[in-house]
């Protein structure tokens, strides 16, 4: 099974980062790798959020900070505990024998590979505006995985992810903003269920 998982996490690299190389594909798919990075992509969040109902806009943005929180230190405290090296580490033997080639856009990467912060960044935005923005329509929903499916895949484009990298990115992403929902959802019934016993015990004074 773990030669299977890693027969397919090699074959998929290559064929993202070899065979879909194209200056097409610089500008869409290698470009898109920045909006991964956290202080890009979360004044974005909140600029829609703020569009999209700003009644809640503070309330909505303090979800988003502790979910941004809690992902970004899970992911720093895997990062320490795997420090796994990245693509360029792993075929560096292999590239300076000029057998074979990685596709690096922007600064080379070496260390830390697992998990992909950038994956972890963007499905932690997307996962928290689909469960904020609950008028959006499911298309639209479905665009911001998508989004954050790009920008995934991108890191494997520029040559600084193994596609499991970016898996476990994607999935802490998804699972903290979760966690961060459930923490924010149970503080926010407390409150009210504080002020429903205050405003009975005023009542009945």
């Amino acid at each position: 099974m773990q030669e299977w998982i890693e027969r397919i996490n090699t074959e998929v690299f290559f064929f993202v980062n070899a065979s879909m190389k194209h200056a097409i594909n610089d500008i869409w798919l290698g470009y898109s790798t920045h909006l991964g990075n956290g202080w890009i992509l979360f004044p974005i969040a909140a600029l829609v959020l703020f569009v999209y109902e700003r009644a809640t806009f503070w309330k909505n943005l303090s979800y988003l900070a502790l979910a941004g929180v809690i992902g970004g230190f899970l992911l720093t405290q895997a990062k320490l505990f795997f420090d796994a090296p990245r693509p360029l580490a792993v075929y560096h033997d292999q590239i300076q024998a000029g057998l074979i080639h990685i596709n690096v856009m922007f600064e080379p990467l070496y260390s830390y590979s697992f998990p992909s912060g950038h994956a972890q960044t963007a499905f932690t935005v997307a996962h928290a505006l689909a469960l904020q923005c609950t008028r959006l329509s499911w298309w639209v929903k479905a665009g911001l995985y998508g989004l954050a499916g790009i920008v995934a895949i991108s890191r494997i484009y520029v040559g600084a992810h193994f596609p499991v990298d970016v898996l476990a990115g994607a999935g802490i992403g998804i699972a903290t903003s979760h966690v961060a929902w459930w923490i924010f959802r149970a503080v926010a019934d407390r409150k009210s269920m504080q002020k429903e016993n205050l405003s009975s015990a005023n009542s009945n004074a």
